[in-house]
């Protein structure tokens, strides 16, 4: 779907898809379950409107964890919020691939990127969801990864020289492949063509779901 000087309307649709999924699937379920303290705590936005019972044969589609009125940012906002916490579930058997998973909410794939949110006067206000995360004061967050693990994990059991070779000679392994495959130097590959790669190299590798 693309824009046009004639036409902007696809660009609207985009823009409302970008900024409902940031709403919808981050910014509403985060604020519903922000506490004031540790976990099992009052909430920080108490919720005036109970979640009714849903009726399944009404609406089947509805989400019953999901109040149809969300709760409200107080203006002008306290940020950042003393005391407040976000906590959620971690799964170790709920994927097929023995990673890790959260639930509600699901921290594990906050966007990292910066969209664009028009205001009421139209104009254009960057929103990033991971500043909303803060350290206390004197602490820091920490964020630590396995480096391509599953990529060393094949590299070890399929004993494939030339994995074996990449995989020690370090660096981003999915920017050389990724060069290989483009035939372009590593410095001129771009993050779409990273993640074109990385996303052809796990389907390949690891098991799929079946249609």
């Amino acid at each position: 779907m693309r824009s046009s000087p004639q036409c902007p309307l696809p660009a609207w649709v985009l823009e409302y898809r970008e900024v409902s999924k940031l709403r919808t699937a981050f910014l509403e379920p985060y604020i519903e379950r922000v506490v004031d303290g540790p976990r099992g705590s009052r909430p920080f936005y108490p919720n005036p409107n109970p979640i009714p019972t849903p009726d399944p044969h009404r609406d089947p589609h509805r989400n019953p964890h999901r109040s149809p009125h969300p709760h409200p940012i107080p203006h002008p906002s306290p940020y950042p919020l003393p005391g407040a916490r976000l906590y959620c579930t971690w799964q170790q058997m709920a994927t097929g691939t023995g990673r890790l998973s959260a639930r509600a909410p699901n921290l594990q794939q906050v966007p990292r990127g910066v969209t664009p949110v028009r205001d009421a006067d139209g104009a254009s206000l960057p929103v990033c969801m991971r500043s909303a995360f803060v350290a206390s004061p004197g602490r820091v967050l920490l964020a630590a990864d396995y480096k391509q693990l599953e990529i060393r994990l094949f590299a070890a059991f399929s004993g494939d020289p030339q994995l074996q070779r990449e995989v020690r000679e370090g660096g981003d392994l999915f920017v050389r492949l990724a060069a290989m495959w483009y035939k372009k130097p590593s410095a001129h590959v771009t993050a779409e063509e990273r993640g074109g790669v990385k996303t052809m190299v796990y389907g390949r590798a690891e098991p799929q779901p079946q249609p």
